[in-house]
């Protein structure tokens, strides 16, 4: 049984980090400028702070500032000032939380076999997950693929070990079950080398730059990851393809990342006993109101196979029920930093 997880950075967020675009932008542009072209790229910034909570999407929309070939040599500065004093920013706030917490391994484990699957998990869900070949697996391989720069996720799973054993839900007597990690794959790179942009020249709004083969490995990221010859993409795409569950946690499954979303919901129309999980973060979800939790779930169904660009209603109902999503304003799993004690 192969069990691939897509990370965002709700992860970090959940355990306290300071990762949000928002943090970094009011460090960014604190920080001194290297030049005038640099000072009014931050100017642009704080005069339209909401339209930056997505730096990626404004980036490409930030094009249309600019109207000459001979303007794509001040965008390539404004550009690479933004992404290297992101890379500084959370080198250092990674460095200075792993030195403040530790990371309940123990919990780590259980959250990812499901082990307390049955306090966030509905009767029907598991239910869909019980009918797949999930309970009846001898042996358990997670992978990972992590859409954050940061390493936390990779230091939880160093410290674990390739191989590990913890109580899981579906462990009888009989049966010895055996669960292994594999390589944790930084699909946008990491706090080393980023990669910061749009998933298409559709998201590029100077058309005219569209065309520029500079801007387009200046920007697009699947492009850039392929000009890199990292052979991480396909990796990716593998562990998506060898899944039998695929769970989405942190993500806002959002359009600078479509080329994702397209490739799951292909996958999830090809493999007719696949199964998707969401948790879905919602500071606004009511766990209360009865009716939260099915418009939440339909929500998300819809963005998430809206990506796949389809308007096949019979398709769209054949796989809708196969994507689960687990709605919180509270995460119920990833609850992970302890504060060292001094």
């Amino acid at each position: 049984m192969i069990i691939t997880y897509l990370i965002g950075n709700g992860f970090d967020l959940n355990l306290g980090m300071k990762t949000s675009y928002k943090d970094f932008l009011q460090y960014y542009l604190k920080q001194p400028n290297q030049n005038n072209l640099i000072a009014k790229f931050k100017n642009d910034i704080d005069k339209n702070i909401e339209a930056w909570s997505d730096v990626e999407m404004a980036l490409g929309a930030y094009t249309n500032e600019f109207s000459t070939d001979e303007e794509m040599k001040s965008f390539q500065i404004c550009h690479e000032d933004i992404v290297e004093k992101l890379r500084i920013y959370l080198t250092n706030e990674n460095k200075q939380f792993l030195e403040d917490n530790t990371l309940n391994l123990d919990q780590f484990k259980k959250d990812i076999t499901f082990a307390n699957r049955s306090e966030y998990l509905r009767t029907k869900q598991i239910k869909s997950l019980d009918s797949t070949n999930l309970p009846g697996s001898g042996s358990y391989q997670y992978k990972f693929i992590n859409f954050n720069y940061t390493n936390t996720l990779d230091s939880l799973i160093s410290n674990i070990g390739k191989e590990f054993e913890t109580p899981h839900p579906f462990q009888t007597p009989q049966m010895q079950l055996k669960s292994s990690i594999d390589q944790v794959l930084h699909i946008h790179g990491s706090n080393v080398e980023l990669i910061l942009g749009v998933n298409d020249v559709d998201q590029i709004a100077n058309e005219e730059w569209r065309k520029k083969s500079f801007i387009r490995s200046q920007l697009i990221k699947p492009l850039i990851n392929y000009e890199l010859e990292h052979e991480i993409d396909n990796k990716c795409v593998n562990y998506i393809n060898s899944a039998d569950l695929i769970c989405i946690y942190g993500m806002s499954i959002g359009e600078t990342d479509k080329l994702w979303w397209k490739h799951i919901i292909s996958r999830l129309i090809l493999k007719r006993n696949l199964f998707i999980i969401v948790y879905h973060y919602d500071n606004n979800y009511d766990n209360i109101k009865c009716h939260s939790f099915p418009r939440s779930q339909k929500d998300i169904r819809k963005k998430l196979i809206s990506m796949h660009d389809t308007d096949d209603e019979n398709l769209i109902s054949s796989i809708e029920n196969r994507i689960l999503v687990v709605p919180n304003s509270k995460s119920p799993i990833f609850n992970l930093a302890q504060t060292k004690s001094i």
